[in-house]
């Protein structure tokens, strides 16, 4: 005998859709967070907000190539939301990670030389812990951590210097 799961939905939730829905009151815009189990519908609910908004300011957005920001946790959210969305150009779906990139990468060569900066400003500043300290297990501690920060250095530095290489070829 096969059996059938039989999925009864009361809509008991339903509610929450349009509670959502009035957080988007230009005049009165609210900031609303979703805690759900799951299977419980967040996805749906958020494709349906996402309906709403491509509905109500879509072309608005897509005539000023403007977006509506829709980070997740994971790359099969991504794709299941924008298959969701029908790919819509006005989504912007990205992981958290990946946002963030997005945001930082035309300040990336500030941040490398930051970094770089302050590895050499660390090393410098453990070589003279080691001057000034005793010998013993903070030492040696001391010693070990200047060594993987050297190392990050060189390998900084190794791998600018193949970069430069390999375009001059």
């Amino acid at each position: 005998m096969d059996r059938q799961i039989i999925i009864d939905d009361n809509h008991i939730d339903d509610h929450i859709d349009d509670e959502i829905k009035t957080c988007f009151n230009k005049d009165n815009l609210k900031s609303f967070f979703t805690f759900a189990g799951a299977g419980s519908g967040k996805t749906r609910s958020l494709v349906k907000t996402l309906s709403f908004l491509d509905d109500s300011i879509g072309s608005e957005l897509a005539a000023y190539s403007k977006q509506i920001a829709v980070i997740t946790y994971t790359n099969a959210a991504c794709n299941e939301i924008l298959s969701r969305v029908d790919y819509k150009h006005i989504f912007s779906v990205s992981t958290i990670h990946s946002f963030l990139w997005e945001l930082i990468k035309n300040q990336q060569r500030d941040l490398k030389e930051w970094i770089k900066k302050s590895i050499v400003s660390e090393i410098n500043e453990l070589e003279e812990q080691q001057l000034r300290g005793r010998s013993g297990n903070a030492s040696i501690e001391r010693t070990k951590l200047n060594l993987r920060k050297i190392d990050l250095v060189k390998l900084k530095l190794l791998k600018d210097l193949l970069i430069t290489q390999m375009v001059k070829i």
